[in-house]
């Protein structure tokens, strides 16, 4: 769905979350059994934004879908063993090998949107 290397996504709280335009869904099953909703541009089929049962009042952005996402910065590497070799992460920066756990997304959206 990325079409590429890299995707950046943005938690935000759903209630201060708007998408204009008119938007499409999918929602499917994801492996741990949770319902995770995708929303895509109509026009382009640009994958804009998802919610999932298991992080409730939260939208997870594609930062690349802002109007301004030039201040957006990584806190999290996830799917890291899936990375290209030659990819270099920082020494010091959180890394998963897969997806992130839902209690640590819950976590950090607790603590910047407490």
């Amino acid at each position: 769905m990325s079409g590429g290397g890299f995707v950046l996504q943005a938690l935000v709280p759903l209630s201060r979350f708007a998408a204009s335009g008119d938007v499409v869904e999918w929602a499917h099953p994801n492996p741990q059994g949770k319902v995770t909703t995708q929303r895509f541009c109509s026009v382009c089929k640009t994958r804009l934004y998802s919610t999932n049962e298991g992080r409730p009042g939260i939208a997870l952005v594609r930062a690349g879908t802002l109007d301004d996402s030039s201040d957006v910065e990584p806190a999290v590497h996830m799917w890291a063993k899936r990375r290209l070799h030659w990819i270099g992460l920082p020494a010091d920066a959180e890394t998963y090998d897969e997806a992130i756990p839902p209690e640590r997304v819950m976590a950090i959206f607790a603590r910047n949107f407490a």
